[in-house]
């Protein structure tokens, strides 16, 4: 048997003439068992329409269309199977080079971090912990490759801060798209993931020669879950409970090709309803008049909502039926006929025929576990940089844990668990972050913190809306100023403010959701209040807490301050059905318990 190959922004294998033994291994090699399947049947759940395998290949005629960093794996195989290859054709692309400088030196690990992406031929990974300078790194790699260069990434903080980077590093003013604003194609352009999803027709798609993705690993349309996480819409399954909707009744998918509409990057087919002070409308029929339910608010106008029409891609859109018939996706709160593509980077990328691909990641290990993904998308990680190292080049200041037992306790929400019955959880979240008890040790931390220091800026972090509008009535009303930093649309002026004020010093204290996961950089930040529960994610806790790690002038430490709900939240050895993440939170509990006992003999 032969083969050709064609590398392109997907890697194309011709199996004309195989027999079919041999096309059903291939595309068992590119097909890796669903972790949601083997969970939901551990535990019992219901899997319909789940299904056991990940298929990561694609049968377009006489052609099986695989991710494009497949390379070595594929060879291997076709080696072991006497399957000759006629001739590989790489039609990735590369353009003209167009000269970028650095304005300024990289240290010397981070020179060996470009070495090596460009000693990884035309794809890899960085990783490195909050602080390490993995946006520089990859800003030299763009001096070094000179060429067009499309940077992708899931956040307007983001965007802004990559925007504002390559202008100091490279002298060189980029475009944009997405971020609310017209596109602006430039030779170095940032994109929201989102965005681009419905651009994919768009005749500039090859006028780059280098795909970089930053933290570009936010996967799926984000549904609000009832413990007030957030999970992709594509893996919402029966039995789940969502945010105001309830038990999760019944999932539904699809193949649609046609209109759709986006909304707080969303998107949604034309008939799917959307809650106004009007009732539910059309997402079709909403016009300037129309008032819509954003983060528990009512704003106007809908500028964003704009249509997309999809010619020639048909896409996978996603439904589910609730007990209430309602759900919150994007913040928006819809009714349950809603529906809309599941849009991935690794979708995203297939369009894109650039010769050079490389991703950076604090960790790229997925809790999904479906790293193997991004590794299919951008190659495997070629250059690791260690915290350890960081320090010891003194590139990154210790991160000390301060923990603040509250004494906090829900007789009500105990009792369930001592019954083993499922709480609610954000009934009881919220009864938590607005308790004015457990609230007074909190304000009294945070006036201790600012005397302590006129140098100390904090960044408290909570899971609530209602949490932030709180914290920033309260600090007000002690005539302290405080910065709101909250995703959305409609809250990105605001966000971008609070982090200019806070790096300046205009601010002492902001307070937000979700956005120090999303690469947040202000390196005067000296603490970090983690004003809810972090018990079952310890890796987001490390996220959170890098955020202080940033080396600034006189600051020696970084301090997170865990004000920690002992009480509330007893290790049950049947939580869950992951042996792994229950050890890792066993783990987590100790080393709490550990410290405060430190604190107290001090």
């Amino acid at each position: 048997m032969k083969t050709y190959l064609v590398k392109e922004a997907r890697l194309a294998v011709k199996v004309k003439g195989w027999d079919r033994g041999t096309i059903a291994a291939l595309k068992k090699l590119f097909s890796k068992d669903n972790p949601k399947f083997w969970t939901n049947r551990a535990m019992g759940f219901s899997n319909w329409k789940v299904d056991a395998k990940i298929k990561s290949w694609e049968l377009e005629d006489d052609w099986l269309m695989l991710p494009r960093e497949v390379g070595s794996i594929l060879k291997e195989f076709l080696k072991e199977r006497n399957i000759k290859i006629v001739r590989e054709t790489d039609k990735t692309v590369t353009l003209d080079p167009i000269k970028f400088e650095l304005k300024f030196p990289l240290y010397p690990y981070q020179e060996i971090a470009v070495n090596n992406l460009i000693n990884g031929s035309d794809g890899g990974i960085i990783r490195g912990p909050c602080g390490s300078g993995k946006s520089v790194i990859l800003l030299g790699y763009i001096a070094r490759i000179n060429q067009p260069t499309l940077v992708v990434v899931h956040s307007g903080a983001l965007l802004q801060q990559w925007k504002t980077a390559v202008i100091e590093w490279l002298d060189f003013v980029p475009g944009t798209i997405g971020g609310g604003k017209k596109d602006n194609i430039r030779p170095i352009t940032i994109a929201m993931q989102q965005s681009l999803y419905k651009r994919t027709d768009a005749t500039w798609l090859n006028d780059f020669g280098a795909l970089i993705g930053d933290e570009c690993l936010k996967a799926g349309a984000m549904i609000l879950m009832e413990d007030r996480t957030e999970k992709p819409i594509e893996e919402i399954f029966f039995g789940d409970k969502v945010a105001f909707g309830g038990k999760v009744l019944n999932t539904m998918k699809r193949k649609y090709e046609g209109k759709l509409y986006a909304l707080n990057d969303c998107y949604y087919t034309p008939e799917h309803p959307i809650f106004t002070t009007r009732g539910y409308v059309p997402i079709s029929e909403i016009t300037r008049d129309h008032n819509i339910l954003f983060c528990g608010k009512i704003i106007s106008n809908l500028q964003i909502c704009t249509p997309m029409i999809i010619k020639k891609q048909k896409v996978i859109v996603y439904n589910f039926e609730t007990e209430n018939g309602v759900y919150v996706a994007g913040n928006i709160l819809v009714h349950n006929c809603h529906r809309w593509g599941a849009k991935t980077f690794q979708h995203v990328g297939t369009f894109f025929p650039a010769k050079y691909r490389v991703g950076a990641s604090a960790d790229e290990k997925r809790k999904d576990k479906l790293e193997h993904l991004i590794y299919e998308t951008f190659g495997e990680v070629v250059h690791e940089i260690k915290k350890s190292e960081l320090e010891s080049l003194g590139r990154l200041v210790p991160v000390r844990i301060d923990v603040v037992p509250t004494g906090y306790f829900d007789l009500e929400y105990l009792d369930f668990i001592e019954q083993g019955i499922a709480p609610n959880w954000l009934d009881m979240n919220s009864a938590l972050v607005l308790d004015q008890d457990r609230n007074g040790i909190i304000l009294a931390k945070l006036i201790s913190v600012l005397k302590e220091s006129k140098s100390n800026r904090i960044l408290m972090l909570t899971n609530l809306i209602k949490s932030v509008d709180y914290w920033i009535e309260k600090v007000r009303s002690l005539n302290i100023k405080i910065g709101k930093m909250i995703g959305g649309t409609h809250n990105k002026e605001e966000l971008e403010d609070s982090i200019i004020d806070l790096k300046s010093g205009d601010i002492r204290v902001a307070i937000g959701t979700s956005v120090a996961d999303e690469g947040l950089d202000i390196p005067p930040l000296t603490h970090v209040f983690l004003l809810c529960p972090m018990h079952k994610n310890p890796k987001r806790m490390n996220q959170m807490m890098g955020r202080t790690a940033r080396r600034y002038k006189d600051k020696v430490e970084g301090v997170c301050v865990y004000f920690w709900d002992e009480n509330m939240f007893p290790i049950r050895r049947r939580e869950s059905s992951d042996k792994e993440q229950q050890r890792k939170q066993v783990a987590f509990i100790k080393k709490l318990r550990k410290l405060e006992s430190e604190k107290c003999e001090k």
